[in-house]
């Protein structure tokens, strides 16, 4: 989403008929429109929500002018209304948010979404305190190949209960992980 309404709609329509597995919303990409209330903010996002069969994963992102809505910017208020609507499926978490707003996100909605945070480090910590199944982890390629699939091998040892063996998978991953993620840093 980031168009006005009627664009989105359209982009809505396209990728449905286009065979998208879903439709992503963020926050703070819609244009000319800085909610003052929560309120304000579920009604941006509800037609948008209702107008298509796809599932619908949030965003949460780093956003400081949307500070007054929750730790980060990250509306998560308004994310725990959106969860009750039967479309909305998850929130998929960027990298820069923080622990404490991820583990409020993961607190008030993950019984009903999944939450994946990009961050992996953040992983065996939500694994151990909330059942923690999907990562939106972005960069997979710099933690895992085809022949060492340690990410993906790794989400479905934390899914399935199994901390300590997933965090062996964890110790092996991390070194590659850290050096990705300090090459974003610059």
């Amino acid at each position: 989403a980031g168009k006005p309404l009627e664009g989105d709609l359209e982009m809505i329509d396209f990728c449905e008929k286009a065979g998208c597995s879903h439709f992503s919303i963020i926050p703070d990409a819609l244009p000319g429109h800085q909610p003052r209330t929560e309120e304000e903010f579920y009604q941006a996002f509800l037609p948008r929500i209702e107008a298509t069969s796809l599932p619908v994963v949030l965003y949460a992102r780093v956003a400081p002018y949307y500070r007054h809505f929750g730790i980060d910017g990250v509306p998560i208020r308004v994310f725990n209304r959106l969860a009750d609507l039967p479309g909305v499926v998850a929130v998929k978490v960027s990298q820069p948010v923080s622990l404490t707003a991820t583990a409020q996100l993961c607190e008030q909605m993950c019984d009903r979404l999944l939450i994946g945070p990009t961050n992996l480090d953040f992983v065996p910590f939500l694994a151990k305190h909330y059942h923690q199944q999907w990562s939106g982890e972005w960069n997979v390629e710099a933690v895992q190949s085809p022949e060492k699939p340690y990410g993906v091998e790794m989400m479905k040892l934390f899914g399935n209960g199994r901390y300590d063996e997933a965090m062996k998978l964890y110790d092996k991953l991390e070194p590659a992980h850290d050096v990705f993620f300090r090459l974003q840093v610059g």
